[in-house]
């Protein structure tokens, strides 16, 4: 049996839930480097797409997982609840920030996103293309993989030349990844 490869987002016609599933995997996969343990409910629990446990911190945190920045009016008055998001189509840096503190965020940078129709008329406001200024003041809630963009894409359009020496030459490339994972930038994340 053979299976293709997915690239969502990219006019696959992929359906909302298996995106959901897809993003999910991509995140948590990110996360699991830092410590958490995501659990995805199988039904959104008041406003929760999955939960993320930190053994070392003790805290679980409700998440809402979306495809992009997302900030909702319904969110307002949940002070709990994280935003968990990508801006890149990689899913390489994953931003885990309160829904609170990512609308202080696009108020701050991005004022004149409060005043479009979408926010107006439905109390949302979403985008794949946040402004370098929001996008900077996010970073202290960015998670990026060690792994980073380089990886399994890269190898497995390799092993589809069948090249033994390129298979050879980019899985050394990748153990070299692998091993250097200590020297990764790894940052300690304060959850709360």
């Amino acid at each position: 049996m053979e299976f293709q490869h997915i690239e969502y987002g990219k006019g696959s016609g992929e359906k909302s839930k298996q995106m959901e599933t897809y993003n999910f995997h991509k995140a948590s996969a990110v996360l699991a480097e830092y410590g958490f343990d995501c659990i995805r409910l199988s039904n959104d629990w008041q406003g929760t797409d999955f939960l993320a446990h930190h053994p070392d911190t003790g805290k679980t945190l409700k998440v809402q997982l979306k495809t992009g920045l997302v900030i909702d009016k319904k969110y307002k008055h949940r002070p709990d609840l994280y935003m968990c998001f990508t801006l890149d189509r990689t899913g390489a840096t994953w931003y885990l920030v309160k829904h609170q503190r990512l609308m202080e965020i696009v108020k701050e940078h991005s004022p004149e996103k409060f005043d479009l129709k979408s926010w107006e008329n439905k109390g949302i406001y979403w985008t794949w293309t946040a402004s370098t200024e929001v996008r900077e003041a996010l970073e202290e809630f960015a998670y990026r993989s060690c792994m980073g963009d380089f990886g399994f894409r890269e190898c497995r359009n390799v092993l589809k030349q069948d090249g033994r020496t390129m298979v050879e030459e980019t899985c050394g490339k990748m153990i070299g990844r692998i091993e250097s994972l200590s020297e990764c930038a790894w940052e300690s994340k304060t959850v709360g």
